[in-house]
């Protein structure tokens, strides 16, 4: 969903939904990354920025208190119909990537203090 989207609001009620139900409290003190990997069937419809701004802004105060502690944030999109690689370690993505034809995978990293 596009942060320009009349439906945004929405979305992002959903996001901090989900990202509730897997962040215990939000990041208070340290900086982190954020990683989106976005799978899809059909043509793309939306530009990866405004997709990051949307999940983003839905994450705040849930993943990290405030979307200033994200130093990092990488995003790509993944058309699903030619064969592509991911190089970041073991994701088990197999299960949502059967079941959707458009799929959003989130990652939030703390960064390692020494790398601040």
């Amino acid at each position: 969903m596009s942060f320009r989207s009349p439906r945004r609001p929405s979305y992002q009620r959903q996001v901090r939904v989900l990202a509730a139900s897997v962040f215990r409290q939000p990041s208070s003190d340290g900086l982190v990354e954020v990683f989106l990997d976005y799978f899809h069937t059909e043509r793309r419809r939306v530009d990866m920025d405004n997709i990051a701004k949307c999940v983003l802004d839905g994450m705040n105060g849930v993943a990290y208190a405030d979307d200033r502690q994200v130093i990092h944030q990488y995003s790509r999109a993944y058309d699903l119909t030619e064969p592509f690689w991911l190089s970041d370690g073991p994701i088990d993505l197999i299960k949502p990537l059967a079941r959707h034809t458009e799929y959003l995978f989130v990652r939030v990293r703390a960064v390692d203090k020494r790398r601040q």
